[in-house]
């Protein structure tokens, strides 16, 4: 999936401006194994371009349009004041120079990418899922007709947009419609094939992650003992299942008011369940152990030390954090990824 240079202001926006969809890190540090998300690597392209000796090179105009993309994107770094209303007006005319800039270069490969670029931004920044996922419909639509080999500075996989559009329909529970664009190329033989049964796997499994689904068994060892901690041994308590890590900048600006609630609700039957996502091929247990203490986190923690290969994250296709599930006292899924500030509100009716 395509990286944004602007995914970390979008994020940053989001939690000033009050979206509610963002707040989730994508995989950092960088991992070496490649995932249903992630845009293929450069081995992969070697391939699939190895079959293309002979076709023309990006239009002149495909190679315009590249340059201004580049120079757009660099001109914003964000703005001068962390305000709410900076950001407002921030995203606003981002927004509004990425749209004016597909517009002037409709169709050659970098207006696809804006395009894409304006799709996020709806949905995750303005609230905006529905406007999002019908522009993503329209690029799947037209990039069908794009000929041209992508020219190089792009970071969007025209040929492979069915994966990038089937995961957002995914991620927003129209599942239907993103196993009807899956399936065919899952029947094929090729390397697109074994990447559509991959997302068609995390689809599986995201069915049965829903609200008003109960939580899938899972057990992990605990960093504190050792010991295995199931999930089913906290029936009869309401259990915050959280999926994040000491380095994750979302997770590190949720962590004071959870503990907050942590520690006022814990005796009326409130527990929490870290998963930490922390890696010990870079110190991870140490700055672990140590960030539980400074920011007193004493529910229990689930960690095998292997960072995105983590056993939990694989079961459940953790690709961004934080993410979590609260359960009822029946185990439950009654919410999930809520921000800290709407957590205390949503356990107490449960409590």
């Amino acid at each position: 999936m395509l990286t944004t240079p602007f995914l970390k202001i979008l994020t940053l926006a989001a939690a000033c401006c009050g979206a509610a969809a963002v707040g989730a890190q994508p995989a950092f540090p960088p991992d070496d194994t490649a995932t249903a998300e992630q845009e293929p690597t450069t081995a992969e392209r070697e391939k699939a371009d190895a079959g293309q000796e002979g076709q023309a090179k990006p239009s002149q105009r495909d190679v315009e349009a590249v340059a201004k993309w580049r120079d757009l994107q660099a001109s914003f770094q964000g703005p001068q004041q962390k305000t709410r209303e900076a950001f407002e007006k921030y995203l606003n005319d981002l927004f509004l120079s990425i749209e004016e800039f597909a517009v002037d270069y409709s169709r050659p490969a970098a207006s696809f990418e804006a395009m894409h670029e304006l799709a996020l931004m709806e949905i995750h920044a303005r609230q905006k899922p529905e406007a999002g996922l019908a522009r993503m419909k329209w690029i799947h639509t037209e990039v069908k007709a794009y000929q041209g080999p992508a020219p190089e500075g792009l970071r969007l996989d025209l040929k492979r947009y069915t994966f990038v559009y089937a995961i957002a329909l995914a991620d927003a529970e129209q599942f239907a419609q993103a196993e009807a664009l899956l399936h065919p190329v899952a029947a094929g033989k090729d390397a697109d094939a074994a990447q559509a049964t991959q997302i068609l796997a995390r689809i599986k499994v995201q069915k049965t992650l829903l609200v008003g689904l109960p939580m899938p068994k899972f057990s992990g060892k605990q960093l504190r003992d050792g010991e295995t901690l199931k999930i089913d041994d906290l029936k009869g308590k309401v259990v915050l299942v959280q999926f994040w890590a000491t380095w994750s900048r979302p997770c590190d600006q949720e962590m004071p008011e959870v503990a907050k609630i942590y520690q006022e609700l814990n005796e009326q039957g409130f527990q929490i369940v870290g998963v930490s996502l922390d890696d010990d091929r870079r110190d991870g247990h140490r700055r672990l152990v140590s960030y539980l203490k400074e920011k007193n986190m004493p529910w229990p923690q689930l960690y095998d030390g292997k960072g995105w290969k983590s056993a939990l994250a694989d079961q459940f296709f953790i690709r961004s954090i934080p993410t979590s599930f609260l359960l009822d006292k029946n185990g439950v899924i009654r919410a999930s990824n809520l921000r800290a500030r709407d957590l205390k509100a949503a356990v107490l009716p449960l409590l």
